[in-house]
C-alpha cells in the first residue's frame, strides 16, 4: 500500500509539472464549437494550408473553412464542393495536398455498371476542377479487372504519380503523367501487377518515394495472414537487395488463428513502420488495432494499441508520440448510433497513455451533455505547431435543432485557472481508498454531467451521465483507477484506489 501511495504522489507531482491541459478556443466557431447541418457525413482526412481547413468526406465531397472556424466562401459552392452528377458515387480512400492542388483517390462506381474503377480527382485550393487533368478534373482508370480501387498515390520531382491498388487479387503500381492519362512508357498497360503467389489474395494500401526508390505496403493471406513490403525502382522493377529479392512478408496473424485481416493504413517514421489493421472473428468480434515493426532490427508488434471500431485515425510525430481517434463501438452487438463523445488520446512510443496530456492520456468533447440520444464520432484531427488541436466528425442529436451534421471543436492549451482549482477543490472523492463504494461530495454550484473512470492503461471501465452520489467498485480489479469528471464543457482528474 505505501508502494501504491508513493506512485500517487509522484505521478500527481510529475502531472502538476509537465501535463498539458485543453479547454476550447473560444476565437473558434462559436464558442470553439461548428456544426455544419449542410454536410451529414464523417470527414476521412483534413489538411490546414493558406491558413483555411479542407476536410475530405467519404463519398463526392470536399469542404472547406477559415480559420477561424467560418464557412470559406471562395471555396466550391458555399464552402463545399460535390463532384459527382447522380448516378457516379466516388468512394473517396484517401487525399494529397501536392503544389497547391487537391487530390482525391479512391473507388468509382456507375449506378448502371457493375464494374468498379479506380480515379484521382484534381483541384484547386478554391474548390475548381482542374479542366487540364483527365476530363475535367476526373481520371478514371480501368486496369481490366470488374473491381478496382486507387488505396494511395505519390508525386515525382516531374509531377508523374505512381498509385497503389488492388486488382484481381494482386497489388498493382500505375505511373499517371501530369494530364492523368496513364504512361505506357512505364508499361504497355501503365501499370503493373505483383502476385504474391498461385493461391494468395494480396491488397495494395499505402506507397512511399525515397531515393528515387518506391516502397509498396499491403497484405496478403494464404493461411496466415502478412503485411507485405516491395521495393522497387521507378521502372517498377523490385529491387533484389530487400528482404528476399525484392519483398517482406510480415506475420500479423497466423495460420492456427480463425480471424481476418484487413490493413488500414501505414505509415513510415523513423525507421518504424506503423500500421492499423482489423481482426475479426465475427461481426460481433470487429477489433482495430495498431501495430509496429522496426525496420531495421526487424522485429514486430502486433496488437500493440487498441483502435477505435470505425474509421481509426492516428499520427506518429518526430518523438515517435502516437495520437489518434475514430468512432468507439456502442456495444458489442452493434454499431448504431449511441452516446459516444469525441476524443483524441496520446500514448507514447511503448504504447503506453501519455499521462501528461491533459491528465489522463486522453480528451473528451461531448457537444450536448444535457441530451442522453446525441452521439458525437470524431474521426479526423489536426495539430497546430502552437499546441492547439483541432478535431473533427459528425455530430448525431435528434433533439436539437441543428444539432446533426458535421461538426468541429478546436482545443487550446491552457494553464488550470483559479476558478477550475476551485472547482476541482469542492469536489471531494470519499473514502479513497475503498473496498467496494466512492461517494462524489459536489460542494460547487454545478452540475456533474458525466463521469469516467479509467484504469491505468487508459480504458473506460465505467461512464455514467449524471451519476449517482455513489459509485460501485466493487467488481473493479485491486489497484490505481484514474476518474474524470465532466462539467459544463471542462473536466477534472482525480485518482482512486480499489483494495
Amino acid at each position: 500500500m505505501k508502494k501504491l501511495f508513493f506512485l500517487i504522489i509522484l505521478l500527481s507531482s510529475f502531472l502538476k509539472t509537465n501535463a498539458q491541459y485543453f479547454s476550447k478556443d473560444l476565437l473558434f466557431g462559436n464558442n470553439g464549437v461548428v456544426i455544419n447541418t449542410s454536410v451529414l457525413k464523417n470527414p476521412i482526412e483534413v489538411f490546414f494550408e493558406n491558413n483555411k481547413y479542407f476536410f475530405v468526406l467519404s463519398e463526392n465531397q470536399i469542404c472547406s473553412f477559415n480559420f477561424d472556424g467560418t464557412k470559406n466562401l471562395e471555396f466550391g459552392s458555399n464552402g463545399l464542393l460535390t463532384f459527382n452528377t447522380g448516378n457516379e458515387n466516388y468512394r473517396i480512400k484517401g487525399a494529397k495536398f501536392h503544389n497547391g492542388f487537391i487530390y482525391l483517390f479512391g473507388q468509382l462506381s456507375i449506378n448502371s455498371n457493375s464494374n468498379k474503377n479506380g480515379f484521382i480527382v484534381k483541384l484547386s485550393s478554391t474548390g475548381i476542377l482542374d479542366s487540364t487533368f483527365g476530363s475535367g478534373g476526373i481520371a478514371t482508370f480501368d486496369f481490366g479487372h470488374n473491381e478496382e480501387s486507387i488505396n494511395d498515390i505519390v508525386f515525382t520531382s516531374s509531377n508523374d504519380i505512381f498509385s497503389i491498388g488492388t486488382r484481381n487479387y494482386s497489388i498493382f503500381l500505375a505511373k499517371i503523367n501530369i494530364s492523368g492519362i496513364l504512361d505506357n512508357t512505364f508499361d504497355s498497360s501503365g501499370y503493373k501487377t505483383y502476385p504474391m503467389s498461385a493461391n494468395e489474395y494480396s491488397n495494395g494500401i499505402n506507397i512511399f518515394l525515397t531515393n528515387n526508390e518506391l516502397v509498396l505496403s499491403g497484405s496478403t493471406v494464404i493461411g496466415a495472414k502478412y503485411l507485405v513490403l516491395l521495393k522497387v525502382n521507378l521502372n517498377g522493377d523490385y529491387i533484389q537487395n530487400f528482404g528476399i529479392n525484392g519483398l517482406k512478408k510480415i506475420e500479423v496473424i497466423s495460420q492456427t488463428d480463425t480471424s481476418s485481416l484487413g490493413l488500414i493504413k501505414t505509415i513510415f517514421k523513423n525507421d518504424n513502420l506503423y500500421f492499423s489493421y482489423t481482426k475479426a472473428y465475427s461481426f460481433s468480434t470487429i477489433n482495430n488495432w495498431l501495430g509496429k515493426y522496426n525496420m531495421i532490427n526487424e522485429n514486430t508488434e502486433c496488437e500493440y494499441i487498441s483502435l477505435p471500431f470505425s474509421l481509426p485515425y492516428f499520427i506518429v510525430d518526430e518523438n515517435n508520440e502516437i495520437y489518434h481517434t475514430g468512432i468507439q463501438r456502442c456495444s458489442p452487438n452493434t454499431s448504431s448510433n449511441c452516446s459516444r463523445d469525441f476524443f483524441i488520446k496520446k500514448t507514447n512510443t511503448n504504447g503506453i497513455s501519455d499521462l501528461t496530456f491533459n491528465g489522463t492520456g486522453v480528451y473528451n468533447y461531448n457537444f450536448f451533455p444535457n441530451d442522453l440520444l446525441s452521439d458525437d464520432q470524431s474521426s479526423v484531427f489536426y495539430l497546430h505547431q502552437d499546441g492547439s488541436i483541432l478535431i473533427g466528425g459528425y455530430s448525431y442529436n435528434p433533439m436539437t435543432s441543428n444539432g446533426s451534421g458535421l461538426s468541429l471543436v478546436r482545443l487550446k492549451e491552457t494553464n488550470l485557472n483559479i476558478d477550475t482549482v476551485n472547482f476541482e477543490k469542492s469536489i471531494i472523492i470519499y473514502p479513497n481508498p475503498s473496498y467496494s463504494k466512492i461517494y462524489i461530495a459536489n460542494n460547487s454550484q454545478k452540475t456533474i454531467q458525466k463521469i469516467l473512470i479509467l484504469d491505468m492503461s487508459m480504458k473506460v471501465v465505467f461512464e455514467k451521465h449524471f451519476p449517482d452520489q455513489f459509485i460501485d467498485i466493487s467488481n473493479f480489479q485491486n489497484g490505481i483507477y484514474f476518474i474524470q469528471i465532466n462539467v459544463e464543457g471542462t473536466s477534472i482528474h482525480k485518482k482512486i484506489i480499489k483494495i
